[in-house]
């Protein structure tokens, strides 16, 4: 990232680490007031998500949860064809 200062490059590594600490904590880490530079870091595309890596459950499945948003409201048709093989463990929330 163009710009990145070291209070960037600490707040990265504190993430990375302990991606669930409260922002009022990490700012007391950083030595800084609740930070605005994670949403910056957010923008910038250097943050891309928050997740949680539960790995592969007991019966060997792996699940996904995907958040997909179309421009508009297709048919039954595509989210069908969409679904493909996954068939009834997919699950639709309109908007």
């Amino acid at each position: 990232m163009e710009g990145a200062d070291s209070i960037d490059r600490t707040i990265l590594s504190i993430l990375t680490k302990e991606a669930r600490i409260p922002m009022k904590s990490l700012a007391g880490r950083i030595g800084l007031s609740r930070t605005e530079r994670v949403t910056r870091l957010g923008k910038a595309g250097v943050i891309r998500g928050y997740r949680a890596d539960t790995g592969q459950f007991h019966d060997g499945h792996i699940q996904a949860f995907l958040l997909v948003t179309l421009k508009r409201t297709p048919s039954l048709g595509v989210l069908d064809r969409l679904a493909g093989p996954v068939g009834p463990k997919l699950r639709f929330w309109p908007s």
